[in-house]
């Protein structure tokens, strides 16, 4: 390739350079203007996590965790664009994940099991006392002077909850003076005063029974003496458990975890707390 060659090429590259620069340059400028008219129709005010959404033409902001959009300007609140007729926009205003709230309602967003199947919905929560509601550290439980709300899909009341006492323990368990629950289900039985989640575990005990997930009570458990080893292994003094299940013939004084399959004792190897047979 000779000198004239590379000088001619430089040239083209030089030019094709320019002319993409003025057009980008055309088209941002064109998306400006177009911002600006847009910005006439309303000054929108970000809930949590949003950002502008300019690649559809609309000028919205859209959440970025789930499948529907929530937006507000100074007159309306607008859910996946349509407005919500009964919101107060100026109170209007993210409570936790899913729910939201202003100076008249509590609404939920409900969501299909797939955002591509059936969309999103925004409810107003029925027989809530709007001034005193609030969370419960956590995006699950909620209460207001009244009674204690679980939201799980759906918002429901946990019925015989006290909410001046009531507080949120590790998942799924909270309680109060009274009770202890599981999700929004009262664990019968349960000593609230004594109750407590092992950490790291899917087990929970009070002086009375040791339990596995959700509050079942694992049979035969001995209270005092249980500990829990993992999410799915625990023992007392007379018994090593897989899940809420009494392992066989399993030394409780040397039985300890390799891995989620895998535990020993000093007798033998088990497999998802079955004796593993050479």
């Amino acid at each position: 390739m000779n000198l004239l060659t590379i000088k001619s090429m430089k040239k083209i590259i030089t030019i094709s350079s320019i002319l993409v620069l003025f057009l980008f340059t055309g088209c941002n400028n064109q998306l400006n203007d177009e911002n600006k008219e847009k910005d006439e129709i309303g000054t929108f005010v970000e809930l949590e996590d949003l950002s502008v959404n300019e690649s559809e033409g609309t000028y919205v902001f859209e959440s970025t965790k789930d499948c529907y959009t929530t937006s507000k300007d100074e007159n309306n609140v607008y859910f996946d664009g349509e407005i919500v007729e009964q919101a107060d926009s100026a109170t209007f205003e993210e409570v936790e994940e899913l729910i939201f709230k202003d100076i008249n309602n509590i609404y939920l967003i409900t969501i299909g099991k797939a955002c591509e199947i059936g969309g999103a919905g925004l409810n107003v929560i029925e027989d809530v006392d709007v001034d005193s509601f609030k969370s419960v550290n956590s995006h699950k439980y909620f209460k207001d002077k009244y009674n204690v709300y679980f939201q799980n899909g759906e918002f429901v009341t946990i019925e015989g909850a006290d909410p001046n006492s009531f507080e949120v323990l590790d998942w799924p368990y909270s309680k109060d003076k009274n009770y202890v629950f599981s999700g929004n289900e009262i664990v019968e039985g349960a000593d609230s005063e004594t109750f407590e989640h092992m950490w790291n575990t899917r087990y929970a005990k009070d002086k009375i029974n040791a339990y596995y997930f959700w509050g079942e009570i694992i049979e035969g458990a001995d209270a005092n003496s249980f500990e829990g080893l993992d999410y799915y292994y625990a023992k007392d003094k007379n018994n090593a458990y897989f899940e809420n299940t009494a392992i066989q013939g399993a030394d409780s004084a040397t039985f300890e975890v390799i891995d989620y399959e895998h535990t020993k004792d000093k007798n033998n190897e088990y497999y998802l707390g079955e004796i593993i047979i050479e």
